[in-house]
């Protein structure tokens, strides 16, 4: 995997990492991290107008969505959110459910369909 790479426009040199960076400009990681957080992915700092590119696997988070199955009814829902919301009780107690406490919710039996 590819981390987030940071290009100094100043110099026109490419880092591969934050810590190279950082290593090489003599600011600390921390800073960078700080930095980049409020004023977004370019900004200028210490006199380097610095550029941080991120992979697009690190801006999709889409998610992990399972699949969940009404054993009593044979409802498929396409995620526990959905789930637990059809019978009302909370994301988290759904999902204790599924890995087996407590063994029915409202008198209803879901498994996971994607293991």
């Amino acid at each position: 995997m590819v981390g987030i790479r940071v290009v100094d426009h100043t110099t026109g040199r490419t880092y591969e990492t934050i810590a190279a960076a950082s290593k090489e400009l003599y600011i600390s990681c921390s800073a960078l991290r700080k930095n980049r957080r409020r004023k977004g992915n370019r900004f200028t700092f210490y006199g380097h107008d610095l550029e941080f590119i991120v992979p697009e696997w690190r801006t999709k988070r889409e998610g992990y969505k399972a699949v969940v199955k009404c054993l009593d009814t044979g409802v498929v829902y396409p995620s526990i959110t959905s789930a637990a919301k059809a019978i009302g009780i909370s994301v988290g107690y759904m999902a204790r459910h599924l890995t087996g406490d407590p063994k029915t919710i409202r008198g209803y039996k879901f498994e996971r369909m994607d293991r």
